[in-house]
């Protein structure tokens, strides 16, 4: 058997978070979910089983974890020009990618939230605007293909407090 062969090992909360790029208080969080794999030891979780569960339940940690391992576009992002310029609505579409455990219809985040978010710092402000003195002039505020898809990728904790608040919802119903 070569070492290629071998079941990974267990790993502890610290080695979630440190492939996950987190914070262990967040790891901690997200194994204390009901829906999180069972242990395999005392303290440590089997990494195919962990990949899943992020893979459904925080896409984005998951995918900063693919890239960092050479997955390119392990969201399965479309190819766009990298200067292909995005409207709000557009923008709040990719951030689907995010969200796959809603449903179809709720997945797109509204361009009135994206504009929002833009304000208060959650997305990065938008490279084009109406009378910005750029050529080719716009007329409507807009992101360029790359600003979103990196902040697409940059979204290691979107789902992850939704994942801990939903558990501990239950747990306070219970």
């Amino acid at each position: 058997m070569t070492e290629q062969e071998h079941a990974p090992l267990p790993m502890p909360v610290r080695a979630i978070a440190a492939r996950y790029d987190v914070a262990e208080q967040a790891a901690r969080r997200w194994t204390k979910d009901e829906t999180f794999p069972e242990a395999t030891k005392k303290g440590r979780w089997d990494p195919v089983l962990v990949d899943r569960w992020m893979r459904v339940n925080n896409p984005g940690a998951w995918a900063y974890a693919q890239r960092r391992e050479g997955n390119e576009n392990p969201l399965s992002l479309p190819e766009l020009a990298e200067n292909e310029l995005l409207d709000a609505r557009r923008f709040g579409e990719m951030m689907a990618y995010l969200r796959p455990n809603l449903p179809e219809a709720e997945r797109a985040v509204p361009p009135t939230t994206i504009r929002g978010y833009e304000a208060r710092g959650f997305v990065p402000v938008a490279d084009r605007r109406p009378d910005d003195g750029k050529e080719p002039a716009v007329d409507f505020v807009g992101w360029y293909w790359s600003t979103v898809r990196e902040r697409i990728y940059a979204s290691r904790q979107l789902s992850a407090t939704r994942v801990a608040a939903t558990a501990d919802a239950d747990r306070e119903q219970s």
